[in-house]
């Protein structure tokens, strides 16, 4: 068992509420309505610019977008979030 398994573990399922939330910020972010949220969505809601690394210009805004999806893409790291990993990383965030 991983130390992250065993946090999991000690935290218990996640409360409706907070699933809710979750849903809720993931069909914000899924701009087309499909299901999944990919570079496309994020380029029509979230503006990297803000992103330190983007900032001081070591990573391009394309870049950016690539590396915010991919704290998300954690079961498949295909580059398309579905909502199972959408709630599965919030699971792991206190």
């Amino acid at each position: 068992v991983s130390f992250d398994e065993f946090l999991v573990g000690l935290r218990g399922p996640i409360s409706k509420r907070r699933k809710d939330l979750i849903l809720s910020a993931f069909r914000k972010l899924d701009r087309n309505k499909d299901g999944f949220v990919t570079i496309e969505d994020l380029e029509m809601t979230y503006d990297p610019s803000h992103i330190p690394e983007v900032k001081s210009g070591k990573l391009t805004k394309a870049e950016g977008l690539r590396e915010f999806l991919s704290q998300f893409d954690t079961i498949d790291k295909d580059g398309i979030v579905t909502q199972e990993e959408f709630v599965e990383y919030y699971k792991n965030v206190s």
